[in-house]
């Protein structure tokens, strides 16, 4: 079949489709020479029915990280970020999974679909009516902030961190916990991989500090019940405390700024609740970064 200007239309595409979801997965090999033609009536088509068809099956591909590099070869990516704004939610939903699996890649994958303007599109999505594509966004966003230190740079550029800070205060809890893996990506990273004397990634923790994740991750603790969150939360406050003990000898300040951040919001009466929780990852969390404040306090003192 075909649908005007010579496009092959829906069965051979979902032929593809249904290909690329068997199992087991179709070599490489067949993948990279049946994307081929994929993507040329990909870039060719405006139907909306072959468009969904196409990015769902680019989000099946994909979704194997050994598939990416094949992918992005396929040229596909500044085509799903632009239907990102199509009108038609049943185009973005599937568009946006794929460019979520896409940045599960490695940086040089993740600077592609940034450069794309990713970013731009992110922004509006993460105020979508749809759930899954607010979901879908910050799984997104939070693989990205587990870049490199200029790709966090252009999250936080982007404005996308104060609508992050709102979502941990005011969506579902399975939304809330993708939002929350962006701040403890980016801090995490910046804890495990900064050598002591480099002073360059200070600044962007001092801008997520300022945008209130610390604040953001104490609400949290107060009035979620989510156990993976919560678990979440306090592993991210122990990164902000442990980086900020490595801004304190860097700068030879006398506190830690962002321990008297957390204390000052009586975070350690907070903390000190978590300890009696009843699930044991969340409890373990808790007793020991109860055990890096005390030590950090008695320091200071």
């Amino acid at each position: 079949m075909f649908y005007g200007q010579g496009v092959e239309l829906n069965p051979a595409d979902w032929a593809v489709s249904n290909f690329c979801r068997g199992t087991p997965t179709p070599p490489l090999e067949t993948i990279s020479a049946v994307l081929t033609p994929l993507a040329h009536v990909f870039q060719n088509t405006s139907d909306q029915e072959l468009l969904v068809d196409i990015c769902w099956t680019l989000s099946y591909i994909s979704a194997d990280d050994k598939s990416i590099p094949t992918v992005m070869k396929a040229n596909v990516c500044g085509k799903l970020v632009e239907l990102l704004a199509h009108p038609g939610a049943v185009v973005q939903a599937p568009a946006l999974r794929a460019v979520a699996h896409l940045v599960v890649g490695d940086d040089e994958d993740t600077q592609k679909v940034l450069d794309a303007g990713f970013l731009s599109a992110a922004a509006e999505l993460l105020n979508h009516a749809k759930k899954g594509i607010r979901k879908d966004t910050c799984w997104a966003i939070a693989n990205i902030m587990a870049g490199s230190q200029s790709q966090v740079q252009r999250v936080i550029d982007a404005g996308i961190v104060p609508k992050l800070i709102y979502i941990l205060g005011h969506d579902s809890s399975e939304i809330r916990r993708e939002a929350a893996y962006s701040f403890s990506n980016a801090l995490a990273a910046k804890h495990n991989t900064c050598l002591p004397q480099d002073k360059a990634y200070l600044p962007q923790v001092e801008q997520l500090v300022q945008h209130g994740c610390i604040e953001a991750m104490l609400q949290i603790l107060q009035n979620c019940d989510d156990k993976r969150l919560l678990a979440l939360a306090i592993g991210t406050l122990k990164n902000v405390v442990q980086l900020g003990e490595q801004k304190q000898g860097l700068e030879n300040l006398e506190t830690n700024p962002y321990l008297e951040n957390l204390l000052e919001q009586d975070g350690f009466t907070v903390l000190e609740l978590m300890q009696d929780s009843e699930d044991d990852d969340v409890k373990e969390a808790a007793v020991r970064l109860m055990e890096l404040l005390e030590s950090s306090t008695s320091q200071a003192n």
